[in-house]
């Protein structure tokens, strides 16, 4: 699995069922988001790494944009640590109410008779 499957599964799981599809997909649109601004500067930053720094090297020029590519995750895993605690307690804590409503349901009770006390299991005449 990617990165970014571990991420996604992780947000799927720990968002209420109200917010999921919304969270879920300003996820996907953020993932897309960087994709796309990648391939936009990506020409720039070969420009940038050849003329600027003055390396020629491919594979060189291939380590250096490997090791910039790491300093976001570099920086989103001190932000997680400096927020360690807090993060641990919203794992350690009981599921959100609306999911263990919906998991608590019973099936709908079933068409037998046409007399709505029937339903419930009492009797119309007493």
């Amino acid at each position: 699995y990617s990165f970014e499957q571990m991420a996604l599964a992780t947000v799927a799981r720990r968002v209420p069922c109200a917010l999921r599809s919304l969270v879920v997909s300003g996820f996907l649109l953020q993932i897309k988001a960087v994709s796309f601004a990648a391939t936009l500067l990506y020409p720039s930053w070969v420009r940038v790494v050849e003329g600027g720094l003055q390396v020629d090297d491919t594979m060189t020029r291939y380590r250096i944009t490997m090791g910039m590519c790491s300093v976001p995750c570099l920086l989103g895993w001190c932000y997680l640590m400096s927020r360690r605690k807090q993060l641990q307690q919203d794992l350690d804590a009981p599921p959100y109410q609306d999911d263990v409503a919906l998991s608590r349901e019973s099936p709908p009770p079933s068409d037998k008779g046409s007399d709505p006390d029937e339903a419930v299991g009492g009797t119309a005449g007493g």
